[in-house]
């Protein structure tokens, strides 16, 4: 009488191939002596594991993009910046923001900005990570297309701070429609940053 286990055969190795019948049994019914057996297993468990994030057709619905939300959030906003530790001083001395830390090297630093950190890095970081170099703000005459987004109960004040430590304005505060109060200035990096109140909603 045969030794394999019911629904599969012996294969030249003196291991058991595998069958649809051992879908429930798997792995503990099988002899791990055989390589091609250990091997099977462990394509198997790769193609099962790859299989939960990447299925054959993907799915598009709103439920699909629900879950990659999950694993996923907005970490950090990086600038990069001519001189790390003197963009760290501005946002230090005109908003009263704590320096996290700075690299030894002075190529990085962040700032406490709660649950997203707002981070600077040199510019020739930023070439060394990616090919073809990048817009230096502080070179261009006027602002790039994205800002940060400063809120604050005092526009004016955060604004006359921003100017007394070097920023340029570009807009004084006003009074938006919806009842928000909102200003632009332009920090000595190049940086465009927006000052405004809370949005009441």
């Amino acid at each position: 009488m045969s030794n394999a286990p019911r629904g599969g055969s012996i294969d030249r190795d003196g291991g058991r191939q595998m069958s649809s019948a051992d879908d429930d049994a798997w792995p503990a019914a099988i002899p791990f002596h055989s390589r091609r057996v250990r091997w099977e297993a462990t394509r198997l468990l790769v193609h099962d594991f790859l299989a939960q994030y990447t299925p054959e057709h993907p799915d598009t619905s709103d439920h699909s993009n629900q879950r990659l939300s999950e694993f996923m959030k907005l970490g950090y906003t990086i600038l990069y910046v001519p001189d790390v530790a003197a963009s760290l001083a501005f946002f230090e001395q005109a908003f009263g923001f704590r320096r996290r830390f700075l690299h030894e090297s002075g190529t990085y630093g962040e700032l406490d900005t709660g649950e997203t950190t707002l981070s600077f890095a040199a510019h020739e970081l930023g070439d060394s990570n990616f090919p073809g170099g990048h817009v230096h703000a502080h070179y261009s005459t006027q602002p790039l297309g994205m800002e940060i987004a400063l809120v604050t109960t005092d526009v004016a004040k955060a604004h006359s701070a921003a100017i007394a430590h070097g920023a340029r304005e570009l807009a004084a505060p006003s009074t938006k429609p919806w009842g928000q109060v909102v200003s632009y200035v332009r920090a000595p990096d190049g940086c465009l940053i927006e000052l405004c109140t809370p949005v009441e909603g």
